[in-house]
């Protein structure tokens, strides 16, 4: 290795960086906790000597595809057991190239700070599993954390199709033999189907990239075998509408069914900045099949998925938002770096956090949100439609009325919804209908399977105000 490369690669590792950057007639850049920054003292090279220096890492047949294709995705091993993931690509001023700083060793679920239900994803037996996020976002290092539990546990036979191979496993209970796309296989593709001839108990296979693969990868899960693959997508209901955007119209129906069947889990992660500025720490959407999940996915009603993980908190799942306000809770991030992440920013915006983060605050909010005035309880159903950003509904529920004041409403639903939230309601007042908008401001488990959320009102016309005082005069 040159001295040039070889002393980059040693100053990213000492200033505990992700990534290194290295653009032709450029200065270096590496990225520290998300942001890329120019390496102190550096020059720039010109383009013929950067890819004279970059060209020194690759063998004859690693030259000639680099050659061939214009890019080239390879794994590379420097001093003090340091691996990087290699990727050159030539662009519009030469050889250029991205190296990514991989652990020394695999590490565990708990150095990764991975929230303790992942772990179980480690125990099942067959299936389909899926972890999903943005680039960068460490879907492989928890896929590696999750295949050295295996490791450590069980007898199995495990097979790995990665492009490149990340970090290298050593046998302990399980044998595991890893394959590179381009070096071992043509694809990953082609790598599953193979690797059905091979008795495997775990397939792990580094990305779903095309319909092929996936259409391979739901097979291998079918047929009994373990699958965990990544995929990039941002929330678990994404991740399925992927997955499905890849097939026609007329095989979507087929693999409804087939996902009903295998998919045991996915995992959508977030990486976030510590307020220490010392390490990134993951947050979490997390859904395990259930009947009730699995039912969804074949009858095509996707978007019903999202309530079904915020009803399912008893059986581990979560959707980012809650995993983002335990984080802030904990004080482990800030609310605001929450709120970069999160699907409801308001929910974490500044002065608003008290209704918002711990059980606590939840409880301050009940007794203050609701002011001594008239009532009316046990009042007829209600229709609420959830709002998104920009105003539109997203969809509709049916719930009952637990009270009424003139600051807001208590209803009864069979799911949870996110504090912050904004609703539009349909409140059956006798004769008449009263539609208004509401916030979320508490919500409690009452146990029996439904949730008593606490909507105040937000923009309360005065026609509507004089309308709900009369209701109250005669029924509070």
């Amino acid at each position: 290795m040159t001295t040039y490369l070889e002393a980059l690669l040693r100053q990213t590792v000492a200033l505990r960086c992700s990534d290194l950057h290295l653009q032709a007639g450029e200065r270096p850049r590496i990225r520290l906790q998300g942001e890329l920054t120019e390496v102190d003292g550096s020059s720039a090279l010109p383009p013929p000597d950067l890819e004279s220096s970059l060209l020194e890492l690759l063998g004859t047949e690693q030259r000639e595809r680099l050659s061939d294709q214009g890019y080239l995705d390879f794994s590379h091993s420097s001093g003090h057991d340091a691996r990087w993931r290699c990727h050159y690509y030539r662009q519009r001023t030469g050889l250029s190239a991205a190296f990514r700083h991989l652990a020394g060793k695999v590490p565990s679920l708990e150095e990764l700070r991975l929230p303790p239900q992942v772990a179980r994803l480690a125990h099942l037996r067959q299936g389909l599993v899926l972890v999903t996020g943005a680039t960068g976002s460490g879907k492989t290092t928890t896929l590696a954390a999750l295949l050295e539990t295996i490791n450590q546990t069980y007898r199995r036979n495990v097979m790995t199709i990665e492009d490149p191979i990340e970090y290298v496993h050593q046998n302990a209970r399980c044998s595991i033999e890893q394959r590179e796309v381009g070096t071992h296989v043509p694809s990953f593709h082609r790598g599953v189907i193979d690797s059905l001839h091979q008795d495997p108990d775990v397939l792990v296979v580094g990305e779903l990239r095309d319909y092929e693969t996936v259409r391979a990868a739901l097979t291998a899960a079918e047929t009994g075998i373990l699958v965990f693959a990544t995929l990039h997508s941002n929330d678990v209901a994404q991740t399925i509408d992927r997955i499905l955007d890849m097939f026609t119209h007329e095989e979507q129906q087929l693999v409804r069914i087939m996902l009903s069947h295998s998919l045991q889990a996915v995992v959508s992660q977030v990486l976030l900045d510590e307020p220490t500025g010392k390490g990134r720490i993951p947050a979490c959407e997390i859904m395990f099949r259930t009947p009730a999940i699995a039912g969804m996915i074949r009858a095509d009603k996707i978007h019903e998925v999202r309530n079904a993980i915020q009803t399912g908190r008893a059986a581990g799942m979560c959707v980012l938002d809650d995993s983002l306000a335990t984080l802030v809770e904990q004080r482990r991030v800030t609310a605001e770096e929450a709120a970069r992440f999160a699907r409801h920013p308001r929910r974490f915006a500044k002065g608003r956090q008290e209704w918002f983060v711990g059980a606590a605050a939840h409880k301050q909010a009940a007794r203050t949100e609701r002011r001594h005035e008239p009532r009316v309880r046990g009042l007829n159903l209600v229709n609420l439609t959830e709002l998104d950003e920009v105003g539109l509904g997203t969809e509709l529920t049916v719930g009952r009325t637990l009270d009424l004041s003139h600051e807001g409403v208590g209803i009864k639903l069979n799911h949870q919804l996110l504090i912050g939230t904004r609703v539009r309601l349909q409140l059956a007042l006798e004769n008449q209908v009263l539609e208004v908008q509401a916030i979320v401001r508490s919500s409690h488990d009452l146990h029996d399977g439904t949730y008593a959320i606490g909507l105040r009102f937000d923009k309360l016309t005065p026609e509507h105000a004089r309308t709900l005082d009369a209701y109250l005069a005669v029924h509070g």
